[in-house]
């Protein structure tokens, strides 16, 4: 079943349900009122009340969950929040994660953290697809951006120590030799590219997607 769930069009509006109004439901009927009765006097859908009273267990789910909580969700909202960091926080860091990256990641993800995962996840040892764009509607404050390409040498080694210790050698240099600026030839524009072609990374919207210096795809 795909994780892009698009909702039934239909009359019937569907309330959110308070914890405390379906355990008091539900106690009615212990005591021995009807279920079309308790339904009625609480607002709740008759099949409703019966589906707690078959299963309580799902009290306790809607109570960590929330009422909100989808059944075909693999995260919680919680670890979808860390992961969701994580991405923007290696972005910043110039090491930003691929569409691809990033379903291996979820992966990994739900794998450690012991959750029921589709069969076609662990076949492909990747999130799916469909997960991936539910993903990205969920965070909006993320976006599939294309950074700018930057080599590593470039990264690791513009630094203020290694600035200082350039011009400080240009200065030895042309004092030494006294060169002209007509002496003097600016040879780093040779065509030849040392640096690769970046694909999209997952960066926060709205914002500058960095450089880049390597990446995970």
């Amino acid at each position: 079943m795909p994780f892009n769930y698009r909702k039934k069009q239909t009359t019937r509006k569907r309330s959110n349900l308070d914890l405390s109004v379906i355990k008091n439901a539900l106690d009615d009927i212990d005591q021995g009122k009807s279920i079309r009765g308790v339904a009625l006097e609480y607002g709740i859908d008759r099949n409703t009340l019966r589906n707690y009273l078959r299963d309580r267990s799902k009290l306790t789910k809607i109570s960590e969950q929330g009422s909100q909580f989808k059944t075909s969700m693999i995260f919680t909202i919680e670890e979808e929040k860390a992961l969701v960091e994580y991405l923007i926080a290696c972005s910043k860091m110039n090491y930003g994660l691929t569409r691809q990256a990033t379903m291996q990641l979820a992966y990994e993800y739900a794998t450690m953290n012991s959750k029921k995962v589709p069969d076609c996840w662990t076949s492909n040892n990747c999130a799916g697809k469909d997960w991936f764009r539910g993903f990205m509607t969920r965070n909006p404050e993320l976006s599939l951006r294309t950074p700018e390409a930057t080599s590593l040498s470039r990264s690791t080694s513009f630094n203020r120590k290694n600035v200082t210790d350039f011009f400080e050698n240009l200065k030895e240099v042309r004092e030494k030799y006294q060169f002209e600026a007509h002496n003097i030839y600016n040879c780093d524009e040779t065509g030849c590219t040392t640096v690769q072609e970046c694909p999209k990374v997952i960066a926060s919207k709205h914002k500058y997607a960095s450089s880049r210096t390597s990446y995970f795809s």
